[in-house]
Order: C-alpha cells, then structure tokens, then sequence
C-alpha cells in the first residue's frame, strides 16, 4: 500500500498510538445523498478507519448505516429533502443488501418512552436507545476527532 504524502508523518488522530496510512471522513459518506466538497478527512491508522479499536466486533461501517436510517427515518425529518434522498436512495439499498439484519438492528433498539410535547404528555411512543447503541458508538468516533 502507498501511503499518501498528506499522511505519512502523522499519528492516527483516534489512537494516537500508531501511523496514520489511510484519511477517515470526519462524516461518513452515507450520510450524503451527494458527497460535499468540504467534507473533512483526517489521518487514520487502518484499524481505527475500520473502526475495530473500540472492541466492538461489527465494521464502524455498519453502526453508520444504523444511524443514517434512524435519523431519516424519525418523523421530525419527514419532508426534509436530504433525508427523503437518502431514504429513497441509500437507506432502500440497505435494507435490499442486508434483508432482515438492518431492521433487526433497529428493533432490537426501540424501547419504551415518555414524549414530552410542551406540556403534554405522550405515553407509550418508541424511541432508539440502549447500552453501546450503534448512535453512541458513531458519536463517540466523530467526538474523539
């Protein structure tokens, strides 16, 4: 592998314990129906780009996918240009690539909540949360930058 110039010299910027050999998108790219000129790179060392040091036996890859089609998929987003694109697009090839496992992420995530509305009260909505979700994981990542 032929380590870019930009990265040679530099530490990975999650562990900052080995060299960086490869450039990390600070947001993944599926988040973007079309990807952004600005979106941030920063150096990263082969583990941490696959987002196998935190222990967790799954790519970093997959939580985002997680976290793409939860957000687009809450009611507050329906509407939003971005987030119909990507449902329409990127989150459909999902759910067709990985039949049953992307869903059953989800489901497995969805506990009982109280929606606070103002003043009112909602009882019995859901809401995705749960000990080392893949949305913490995913915000602990782009935190650590």
């Amino acid at each position: 592998m032929v380590i870019p110039e930009d990265v040679k010299a530099l530490t990975c910027v999650y562990c900052h314990l080995r060299q960086a050999t490869t450039r990390e998108h600070v947001i993944a790219r599926g988040f973007f129906d079309a990807q952004p000129d600005h979106n941030v790179t920063v150096p990263t060392c082969v583990e941490c780009n696959s987002g196998t040091r935190d222990g967790v036996d799954r790519p970093m890859s997959v939580d985002e996918e997680y976290v793409r089609t939860v957000l687009c998929l809450h009611a507050g987003a329906y509407g939003h240009e971005a987030a119909d694109a990507l449902v329409w697009d990127k989150i459909q090839r999902s759910f067709k690539r990985r039949p049953g496992a992307l869903a059953k992420s989800i489901a497995e995530t969805l506990r009982p909540t109280m929606l606070r509305h103002g003043q009112i009260l909602i009882p019995g909505q859901r809401c995705v949360r749960g000990p080392q979700s893949p949305t913490q994981r995913v915000l602990r990542m782009a935190r650590d930058v």
